[in-house]
């Protein structure tokens, strides 16, 4: 059995699997892509909900939603 050396090792993991460190930063960069679209998405929705505005709106003026 060998001597564990780093030239050997960064031709194993760098080297020989270009593909696996590309399709990983696509990935990444897909991931990152789609997180962002949906962070703008909530934040453009924020302030609009309409799903309990019928029911909200039948709320006394003085009294807390969050308590009543």
């Amino acid at each position: 059995m060998g001597t564990f050396t780093f030239s050997y090792a960064f031709k194993k993991i760098v080297i020989d699997r270009k593909f696996s460190w590309l399709t990983a930063a696509v990935a990444i960069y897909i991931g990152r892509c789609w997180d962002k679209a949906g962070m703008h998405k909530a934040e453009m929705m924020k302030g609009r909900s309409i799903m309990y505005a019928d029911k909200t709106s039948t709320f006394p003026k003085h009294v807390d939603p969050w308590k009543y």
